[in-house]
């Protein structure tokens, strides 16, 4: 158990250096309430666990059916009251959460392996099993994104619970201890709902000849109310979040852009596509490469039923629950690690309701220690006593070392948001999010550079990310926001004014783009003025400006200045008379509209504005003697 809890924390113990990233904006760092610290916790415990990132009424049930978690970002919120925002203590009490499950995980495997045929080495397999779930590279993004402490709750105190209600000695002190336990659980993450139906699972195929197992079904029993407890609580919390449904192809996977619209898929197409899903999971389960956070449309492209890979993990896929039930009728140990993997794996596939995405890696973290089950007690019954021979335990060896290698390197992408990013999008090469996504990380990357050579670089990487974002996505409105933004940065207005008009047409009211419109407009207007002498297009470009904002004061300098230079002297004066309506103490809005009533001839008006400028800002003097 110690050599377990050993491995796990050295596995991981390099995340300490690295920062949050991904999805730890939603649950930390821009969450309003775990901000808070403690004095946020109420909310935490009465709101959507989107809400406190978005702060936006309505936005948080963007995904279907809404998300209420508030555990994990409880133990956030005691952080931040704690040590602030910390990420390396964050990442330490990922790890040590971690390395206690895969202990906890140990205790409980020996002692159900203890009650089957293979007893004999149950502590052995035991170590095997576990020693692959703990160097199992498809649990980094769970131990090494802050985020995924969800998961690592679920699966501690759900296994926590099933340890106390199986304990030999188990008093009815195990039993409320457990039920506190199960609780918390549910409370992490909806999907450890599943532990109602594997608890009594996991007595029926191991403890059946227990002589307390009647007990141990009150025990499971009280498990089960305690899971209406948490239905009832998220019902009234969530409310009318449970039956919204969402047409944004960020948020649903099924949906498909045909015709110039966004229309859902075919029941052909969506099927094939969650068994293709489904079909990876498996993959990644057997040979985990290469791993990506990001699984978005269309990581798969739309598939239909005549796609031999969907052919083929139906079979397999049906074979396997096939011989699962057949499994449970003889109360083989094999098929109880089936029952796990499917049970688990069964909320998160998309076919009792869509989950906002085709698959992650974050999914298989309770599933794959079912499977790992399966795999190694039917590998130890075939083997029989050979499966403790030098070759096999030798070929254990070598899958625990590439395990481990890979853990090792792929933690690495998780180092901060930017590398994230950056080294997904070299997999998921087909997921308008994971472009969409990398470019605005090489956009913000940009943004914080002096060096204009590597930040024209950056620029064009992100915008080259992001136009096959909308290759894909044709509606997708941020990826064009951003890619405005990259055009201004670059002083293309032109393309950087399509690209806010673009977002306007899908969203109207985006306020962003509409705000960033007027600047490239105006700005625009300056450099074609001041780098470009086109006057013509300069003025063009800033009556654009000051139609979307005429209260902006140096939209109406620029229209004087480029008035009077293109010798339109009234003009000039008009906009100047404007600028200092809006900024009556502004010394050279006086001083511009001085000189613009000298060049329209109007003396006496200009030495007025002129002393006016000169009593704001004496130092101007030295300006009108020259």
């Amino acid at each position: 158990m110690l050599v377990i809890g050993l491995v796990a924390f050295l596995l991981y113990c390099p995340t300490i250096t690295f920062e949050y990233a991904q999805d730890d904006a939603i649950v930390f760092t821009d969450n309003q309430f775990v901000q808070q610290g403690i004095k946020g916790i109420p909310d935490l415990l009465t709101k959507d666990t989107f809400f406190g990132f978005f702060k936006v009424e309505g936005k948080e049930t963007l995904v279907q059916g809404g998300r209420y978690r508030p555990a994990s970002l409880i133990t956030f919120a005691l952080e931040y009251s704690l040590w602030g925002e910390k990420a390396y203590m964050s990442h330490l009490i990922n790890i040590v959460l971690y390395s206690l499950l895969c202990m906890l995980l140990y205790s409980i495997t020996k002692d159900l392996l203890s009650r089957t045929s293979l007893q004999k080495i149950n502590k052995g397999l035991a170590f095997i099993i576990v020693l692959l779930f703990t160097c199992h590279p498809i649990h980094t993004e769970v131990v090494a994104n802050v985020k995924g402490r969800d998961e690592l709750m679920v699966a501690l105190f759900g296994f926590l619970a099933l340890y106390l209600l199986v304990k030999k000695k188990a008093t009815i002190w195990n039993y409320l201890l457990g039920t506190i336990c199960i609780l918390i659980s549910y409370f992490s993450k909806e999907h450890a709902l599943v532990f109602v139906a594997l608890i009594p699972l996991t007595l029926y195929f191991f403890y059946y000849k227990d002589q307390n197992i009647k007990k141990k079904y009150v025990g499971a029993g009280l498990f089960t109310i305690a899971s209406f407890i948490f239905l009832i609580v998220r019902q009234n919390i969530l409310s009318g979040a449970i039956s919204a449904e969402s047409m944004e192809l960020m948020n649903n996977p099924f949906l498909k852009y045909e015709g110039g619209n966004i229309i859902p898929f075919t029941s052909g197409e969506k099927w094939a596509t969650i068994l293709i899903g489904l079909g990876k999971y498996l993959q990644l389960m057997l040979f985990p490469h290469p791993l990506t956070s990001d699984y978005y449309p269309y990581f798969f492209k739309i598939r239909t039923f005549t796609d031999p890979l969907v052919l083929g993990s139906f079979m397999v896929h049906v074979s396997l629950v096939v011989l699962a039930i057949f499994g449970l009728l003889k109360r083989r140990g094999w098929a109880y690690g089936l029952f796990f993997y499917f049970g688990f794996l069964f909320l998160m596939s998309n076919i009792p309701f869509d989950i906002g995405t085709t698959i992650s890696e974050r999914f298989l973290f309770l599933p794959s220690y079912g499977f790992l089950f399966a795999v190694c007690f039917i590998t130890a019954q075939l083997l029989g006593k050979r499966s403790a021979s030098p070759i096999i335990l030798g070929i254990v060896c070598i899958i625990l070392c590439l395990f481990s290698g890979k853990t090792l390197q792929r933690s690495q992408a998780w180092k901060d948001n930017f590398t994230l990013l950056t080294t997904d999008v070299n997999v998921s090469k087909n997921s308008a999010k994971a472009l969409h996504a990398a470019g605005g990380a090489y956009s913000t990357k940009a943004s914080s550079i002096q060096d204009e050579i590597q930040q024209k670089t950056y620029l064009e990487q992100s915008n080259t990310y992001l136009q096959k974002a909308v290759e894909i996505h044709p509606l997708y409105a941020n990826a064009y926001l951003i890619m405005g933004n990259n055009y201004q940065y670059l002083k293309q207005y032109e393309a950087a004014i399509s690209s806010y008009n673009t977002v306007l047409k899908l969203q109207p009211e985006n306020e962003n783009a509409l705000n960033n419109l007027f600047v490239a407009y105006r700005d625009g207007g300056k450099y074609y003025g001041e780098k470009r002498n086109d006057l013509q297009t300069s003025f063009s470009y800033l009556q654009q400006a000051y139609n979307l904002n005429r209260q902006d004061y140096e939209t109406l300098r620029l229209m004087g200045v480029c008035m009077g230079m293109s010798g339109n002297t009234q003009k000039a004066v008009e906009y100047f008379e404007k600028a200092v309506e809006l900024n009556p103490e502004n010394a050279q809005a006086h001083f511009n509209l001085g000189s613009a009533y000298r060049n329209n001839g109007n003396e006496e008006k200009g030495i007025l504005s002129h002393q006016k400028a000169i009593e704001i800002d004496p130092s101007l003097q030295k300006k009108l003697l020259k």
